[in-house]
């Protein structure tokens, strides 16, 4: 939210309208916004929107090592909640907006997900064996 609001924020300032204007600023200057779980969907919009060559990616530097939730003491997982509200006000603003816009987006544009998907898993196979990840 501090970022997405454009201007310069102290850590704890963060309020309400830091949020609208995040909000704002989005629907002004950002004609598509994702989130990591429609990662692909956004991918597929931005390639049809903008004539893109098809983006294939393949993941890398991704943690093994995650701390998750169940793990974090009751306390812990409010200070980290507390501080992060306004984040996840936006994350949730954008998340609602991408799940509507894909709905609405109807099956010729799911189809076209499933094949960017199934192609993409294919090619980052072909590209493991032929040119395998460093684990630095």
């Amino acid at each position: 939210a501090r970022l997405a609001s454009f201007v310069a924020i102290a850590m704890g300032s963060i309020g309400q309208e830091h949020l609208e204007q995040a909000i704002k600023n989005l629907e002004t200057f950002f004609p598509v916004a994702g989130v990591q779980l429609y990662f692909d969907e956004c991918l597929t919009e931005l390639r049809e929107r903008y004539g893109w060559k098809t983006p294939y990616y393949r993941k890398r530097h991704v943690t093994g090592k995650r701390i998750r939730q169940q793990d974090l003491k009751p306390e812990e997982l409010e200070i980290i909640r507390s501080a992060n509200i306004y984040d996840q006000l936006l994350f949730d603003y954008v998340w609602r907006k991408c799940e509507e816009r894909y709905e609405k987006s109807g099956k010729a544009f799911r189809q076209q997900v499933d094949r960017f998907q199934m192609r993409n898993q294919l090619l980052g196979r072909m590209i493991s064996v032929f040119s395998p990840v460093r684990k630095d």
